[in-house]
């Protein structure tokens, strides 16, 4: 036992976060360097209402790196930004951005991963020649010699040290990245499941040897040794398609290389995300009922109240975040989240001012009621002059 919480603080001395310590208290954070130090910036200051154990998911996404075409960002943080916030299968999505240096980029993922207690762990980077989503399966023990990726070094399989001397030199994630993969193809995304390969007597990980492979290695094995219950894993995703046509138009490359569109990225991580979810923990399961609207003859120009109970009817101990739409006359007017424990039941209400006299359709939840707003009473003329 304590050969293991010696390893974990080596481990945790490599990610600095034995001196360092860095506040997270939103669900996105940006990362940018200065000064070989780490800044931490507020992008969303948005927080979960309630302090319940819910499905969470942590993305960590690479920022800006010398290839990307500047005035742009990364791929990986263009998906965390994306996806930061929303609700996959009932999980709520938490993103950062990480610097692509060697030193801090991991720390604010150690952080969240305290802070936010998430069930999913999922680091995102950017591979420019992959045709498709690649999920790593391991990652391996080695990382370039130089301080910084953030500029382009040449770089030999001789310049390879260990990320941990006292590591296995293959770690395997405890993502389910067959699960994540096979979904994506299902939907016609390309995706495949990443490996190793041998050379100079040396497993090397798909996920290469420079901080993607760091995040690979380096998070799911400190989940591991730290005895956290977390599916921690990396996805590697291909150049958006813009950031290709730019390279080929001004000349960087000589062939188009494999691209895609940057919204089928984002639906691919999140397609893989959710099969993980409906797989492992359970899919999302939400009752509607008991559709109200207050007073029972509205008026014109007058507030109306739209209230709908909700009920958490999905398998497992977590709570789940419902979305909860208003549809008004088959287009949505407002969007509201409410948190769920398991088998609880909340009431939520939407207000609206009908200005017309038609015939309202309110659809909630699949639940569809109707009014038809009376007009106003008429005001006497003595009781106007009299105000």
């Amino acid at each position: 036992m304590s050969a293991i919480i010696l390893v974990v603080l080596a481990l945790a001395a490599t990610l600095g976060i034995v001196t360092t310590y860095y506040h997270i208290s939103s669900p996105m954070i940006s990362t940018n360097v200065k000064n070989n130090e780490p800044e931490i910036t507020m992008i969303n200051s948005e927080t979960d209402p309630e302090n319940v154990d819910v499905l969470n998911i942590l993305l960590a996404g690479y920022g800006w790196y010398w290839s990307i075409p500047p005035g742009q960002k990364n791929n990986a943080q263009i998906v965390a930004e994306a996806l930061n916030g929303t609700v996959i299968e009932g999980a709520k999505v938490y993103a950062i951005v990480m610097p692509v240096t060697w030193y801090g980029a991991l720390q604010p993922v150690v952080k969240a991963i305290d802070e936010i207690d998430p069930e999913i762990v999922l680091g995102i980077g950017t591979s420019p020649r992959s045709p498709g989503l690649r999920w790593e399966k391991y990652g391996c023990n080695y990382m370039t010699s130089y301080h910084d990726s953030a500029f382009p070094v040449p770089v030999s399989v001789e310049h390879l040290r260990p990320i941990d001397p006292n590591g296995p030199e293959l770690q395997e994630v405890s993502f389910p990245v067959e699960i994540a993969a096979a979904a994506d193809l299902e939907a016609g995304i390309p995706a495949k499941v990443g490996s190793y390969y041998v050379k100079d007597d040396r497993k090397i990980s798909t996920a290469g040897t420079y901080l993607c492979n760091y995040f690979t290695y380096t998070i799911p094995r400190y989940v591991e040794l730290k005895g956290l219950d977390i599916l921690a894993g990396f996805v590697h995703i291909p150049q958006r398609s813009l950031y290709a046509a730019m390279d080929y138009a001004q000349g960087r490359v000589e062939d188009l290389y494999p691209n895609m569109p940057i919204e089928t990225i984002i639906e691919g991580v999140k397609i893989g995300l959710k099969e993980v979810i409906r797989r492992v923990y359970g899919p999302a399961n939400f009752r509607f009922s008991d559709l109200t609207i207050t007073p029972s003859e509205p008026v014109l120009g007058k507030p109306v109240k739209i209230s709908v109970t909700v009920t958490n009817l999905s398998p497992g101990n977590f709570a789940r975040v419902a979305v909860v739409k208003l549809l008004v006359f088959n287009e949505v007017k407002a969007v509201k989240e409410v948190t769920l424990k398991p088998g609880e039941s909340k009431t939520v209400t939407f207000e609206i001012i009908p200005d017309s006299p038609a015939t309202y359709l309110i659809n909630v939840g699949g639940l569809i009621k109707t009014f038809t707003p009376k007009m106003p009473e008429k005001i006497p003329a003595e009781e106007l002059l009299s105000g």
